[in-house]
């Protein structure tokens, strides 16, 4: 059944504007668009018994091409997180959108921003408002009348305004994801099977006006594909959602089957247990609830499962959290790890000449470390340490590293070890022990470019929006690694390889490997002290990173 070719009515008799996720950050809604989403903002805040803020800066400018209007709008989007929300809230005035943020949160990111732009323009003045408080800015009453005249042209278009497409729905997913992990709610995710349907525009109609129909105004539903309608529920547990979607299978008639429809749950369905925000593996809602998405071409009902339908069933659920990578992403990783192999190759055979030489045994070390999809791959590396070494001290020095001092120490490797092989420490100062990982980027478990690849015991300290890290392909190089490094807390690195994520392209892949030769060098020359080393570090570890 061609999707394209059916006319979509995806609206709501009872909702007559519907909220579009953008996945772009480079244009901010209109007044119309940004109201919605505060009306919608609101809703949620009364109905889940939450609060938010609103910060409107007076611009006077109202021409969005402006310079100081460019200028103002790179500077917010930079600082907000990828919950906020940018528009216009009236002629001359934007506003920012921060959901979970209290006044004076508020306020520190409005007078941040002023800072930032105080040294090339005059900053803008700004408001804060608090929902719900007493001096929530009132509506106009020509603005009373111009969203009822809104509501009634609306109308006429019930029928015809058309669905989220794939990228909106998406970028709708995630943004509820990163809202989830910020305030520690759950929300649930309906599958409907489209292509076990039977087939017909009609059945799509059906189901696109039940959906609006059954859903309240804080919900979402769009295309999650070409073959499958998703329905974002916030704050819904799986059995509640469940019965949304037998509710909407009643209506039309169909099967309230595994079939029909799958109802995952935010982090339940991804994680097992109630230490969701620890474990890596995820599980299933019920043991009902096995069945993931199927690919295009789907199994025939009543075969029975197999090893590759168990191995697509723990993708499954893992797929519905991560994007595709870009194609252009595995073209640079293929072009420069093969030029580095060859250029690089004298490289190689000095260092296993000096390993060698210095200590027995093999010269490569092979490591288990958690990569995209929190997927598990087999890491190479120069051997840096004696072969008998302890891992066990390394492993408690990370763990109190993340759990706490996360916000006060810097991430340093272990250097004080006496485990560590002669010429060890200029090997992993220079970087050259990480080369043998120029592999693992052939072999597609790894990237030129992305976040270090973590331990397993690592993961398992992680808290929930920490393992976004885990969204983009580990790299050999990073945001993290120009950024200072070794210089930077662990939360701090978290953040930056999060950004990364969020803001994959060609150009930042291509400046984070321009910056790296220079960010090696620094780390050599900026080697720290050994008061800086040995304060908080054991006297024995294990092979790191």
């Amino acid at each position: 059944m061609d999707r394209a070719s059916v006319s979509e009515t995806g609206a709501s008799r009872y909702r007559f504007r519907r909220f579009r996720g953008r996945p772009t950050v480079s244009v901010i809604y209109s007044p119309r668009e940004f109201r919605e989403i505060i009306d919608r903002e609101c809703e949620r805040a009364v109905r889940y018994h939450g609060r938010f803020s609103l910060a409107i800066f007076e611009v006077s400018a109202r021409d969005e091409n402006s310079a100081l209007i460019r200028r103002f709008v790179r500077t917010i989007h930079h600082r907000c997180r990828n919950t906020d929300e940018i528009g216009w809230y009236r002629p001359g005035q934007i506003g920012v959108m921060m959901p979970f943020t209290p006044l004076e949160g508020a306020r520190q990111l409005a007078d941040h921003v002023s800072t930032l732009l105080s040294s090339l323009a005059s900053p803008p003045p700004f408001t804060i408002y608090s929902y719900p408080s007493d001096n929530w800015p009132k509506r106009q009453r020509l603005e009373k009348l111009l969203t009822y005249l809104n509501i009634f042209a609306l109308a006429g278009r019930l029928f015809i305004l058309p669905t989220p497409k794939s990228g909106e729905f998406q970028a709708l997913l995630a943004r509820e994801r990163s809202r989830a992990d910020r305030n520690g709610n759950v929300f649930s995710l309906i599958i409907f099977r489209m292509a076990n349907l039977p087939p017909g525009i009609s059945i799509q109609r059906r189901m696109l006006l039940s959906l609006g129909s059954r859903l309240r105004d804080t919900d979402e539903f769009g295309w999650y594909d070409d073959r499958h309608l998703g329905a974002i529920i916030p704050y819904s547990s799986g059995q509640s959602t469940r019965r949304i979607a037998e509710n909407i299978c009643r209506d039309m008639s169909l099967p309230s089957s595994n079939e029909t429809f799958i109802v995952y749950t935010y982090p339940e369905s991804w994680f097992p247990d109630q230490r969701s925000d620890l474990l890596l593996e995820p599980g299933p809602l019920m043991q009902t609830e096995q069945l993931p998405l199927m690919p295009m071409e789907e199994s025939p009902v009543g075969c029975l499962p197999n090893d590759a339908a168990v191995g697509q069933e723990e993708a499954g659920h893992k797929a519905l959290l991560y994007r595709p990578l870009p194609l252009w992403k595995r073209t640079l990783d293929l072009v420069v790890s093969l030029t580095a192999l060859i250029l690089l190759s004298p490289l190689f055979l000095f260092a296993v000449i000096l390993i060698k030489l210095v200590s027995p045994g093999p010269v490569l070390f092979r490591q288990e470390r958690i990569g995209y999809m929190q997927r598990a791959f087999t890491l190479f590396k120069f051997r840096t340490m004696e072969v008998s070494s302890d891992t066990g001290v390394h492993a408690r020095y990370v763990r109190k590293l993340i759990v706490k001092d996360s916000e006060s120490l810097p991430m340093r490797k272990l250097e004080n070890s006496p485990s560590i092989i002669r010429c060890g420490r200029l090997l992993r100062a220079s970087c050259i022990d990480e080369l043998p990982q120029l592999f693992n980027v052939l072999r597609g478990e790894m990237s030129m470019v992305g976040p270090r690849p973590c331990l397993d015991y690592e993961a398992d300290e992680y808290l929930r929006w920490q393992v976004r890290r885990f969204d983009s392909v580990p790299g050999m190089t990073g945001l993290w690694q120009v950024k200072g490094k070794n210089r930077t807390t662990f939360k701090e690195m978290i953040r930056l390889d999060i950004s990364y994520a969020q803001n994959l392209s060609l150009w930042l892949d291509l400046k984070i490997l321009f910056l790296t030769p220079g960010a090696i060098i620094h780390q050599i020359i900026d080697k720290p002290g050994p008061d800086e080393v040995g304060a908080d570090q054991p006297k024995t570890s294990g092979q790191t990173r």
